[in-house]
């Protein structure tokens, strides 16, 4: 049976509530897990009685974090191998106080003790591409969504009209599947390519 896990990125306070993990010492049956100091996603394995994916998702970032929120949209899916996939949504902060999850890594269980620190916090959306954030694939996606990988940005504004999407310096001459967009009529007159990347409010 397939099992699956599903996880938020919550908005509030101007940022996205994120675990913070520290100290997470190496595993000795997997070495490929994550150790050391990295942020990931609130989100668990989905159980029976969650009535949707959505809910599972919910529930989940009530347990860790103690807050509610509203589960607004998927964002992202991933098949993690045959019997595993996890999907990420997009939610919305409603009520409750940040850091009163009563999750069982909060519980004080010896099991824990090598899985190192959780700590809830909102890391504000200008400093997402500065922190590990895990796992790497839905981290990317992110960032591209969120116009915050490292490409070179220019913002051109003509004699006649501002151009308010942002550019990317590209060769007009290459492939419209290399440009990884729509050549626009202002963008061409700058010779530039204008990728315009799914919005995230």
């Amino acid at each position: 049976m397939k099992r699956i896990r599903v996880a938020g990125l919550v908005e509030m306070e101007g940022g996205y509530a994120l675990m913070h993990r520290m100290n997470v010492k190496p595993s000795l049956d997997n070495p490929n897990k994550p150790h050391g100091e990295y942020y990931v996603f609130p989100g668990g394995g989905l159980e029976e009685n969650d009535e949707s994916l959505e809910a599972g998702a919910a529930r989940e970032i009530l347990e860790e974090f103690g807050i509610v929120v509203e589960v607004k949209e998927q964002l992202y899916f991933r098949n993690i191998k045959e019997d595993l996939d996890e999907y990420l949504f997009r939610c919305v902060y409603v009520s409750g106080t940040l850091g009163t999850g009563d999750g069982p890594e909060f519980s004080g269980d010896p099991k824990y003790a090598d899985r190192g620190s959780y700590v809830p916090t909102v890391v504000p959306k200008e400093k997402m591409k500065e922190i590990r954030l895990l796992p790497e694939e839905f981290r990317e996606k992110l960032l591209k969504d969120f116009n915050l990988q490292n490409n070179t940005e220019t913002l051109i504004k003509g004699k006649d009209e501002t151009i308010d999407v942002v550019l990317y310096i590209v060769d007009i001459n290459v492939d419209n599947g290399a440009n990884a967009g729509v050549m626009t009529d202002a963008a061409k007159k700058y010779k530039l390519g204008t990728y315009v990347p799914k919005k995230i409010k």
